[in-house]
């Protein structure tokens, strides 16, 4: 006898279409139809395909799935720090200023720090998980040639590397609220600012203690 029996985790639309196509092949058995059975029969094992390729996991799915939840855990740890350093409006001015200039539109700063608090980042660049080789096609480069990450103006999005994401995750958090600072820089000034802008907020927004050399080298790298 004809019968259409859905694999185990089988998606419930697909057991409900597979037990309404099972009773209706035994009524074509009954009615003695063998032509329409045929039909049917050929139907019921596209659908035990499809079954199977819904069931089947999908390395590429499954790689996409462990990069959003990397970046998903970086990128809330990087929006906490950076809500936490816009707390203080007076030293937030401040550490753009050191990293931006004074020249920086000062409304749409307060307009991104009161959203940074407010929890919203829908401001910010996007940011996409792309492999070191394409960030090297990007010149998105940092450290002994090691392609890291890139903040693409044109398409208001931060590239970042998944070995990087991957490997070294609190590394990644630097890196993107560096690439951030592009982004930042990109909203709040008319004209870029002088030198590596990103690096230096990124620096600044993690605490760190930078030299006058160190600043003045890194105002100088464009």
């Amino acid at each position: 006898p004809f019968t259409l029996s859905p694999p185990a985790n089988t998606p419930g639309r697909l057991v409900r279409i597979a037990q309404s196509l099972q009773v209706r092949a035994e009524q074509a058995q009954v009615q003695g139809g063998p032509g329409w059975l045929h039909d049917l029969s050929r139907f019921s094992s596209r659908l035990h395909a499809l079954i199977a390729r819904l069931q089947t996991p999908v390395p590429a799915l499954q790689a996409a799935a462990r990069d959003a939840a990397a970046l998903n855990s970086v990128t809330a740890a990087v929006h906490q720090r950076f809500a936490a350093q816009a707390g203080d409006k007076e030293a937030f001015t401040a550490l753009l200023k050191q990293a931006f200039g004074d020249k920086f539109d000062a409304g749409k700063a307060e307009t991104i720090r009161q959203q940074a608090l407010a929890g919203d980042f829908g401001w910010a660049p996007k940011v996409q998980v792309v492999s070191s080789q394409a960030l090297a096609d990007l010149s998105g480069t940092q450290g002994a040639g090691i392609a890291k990450g890139a903040y693409v103006q044109s398409s208001d999005t931060i590239y970042i590397s998944r070995e990087l994401l991957h490997g070294n995750p609190a590394q990644a958090q630097r890196l993107l609220m560096e690439e951030m600072g592009h982004g930042l820089d990109a909203r709040i000034n008319a004209s870029d600012a002088a030198g590596d802008e990103g690096e230096i907020f990124g620096k600044l927004m993690h605490g760190d203690a930078i030299s006058a050399p160190e600043m003045a080298a890194l105002r100088a790298d464009n």
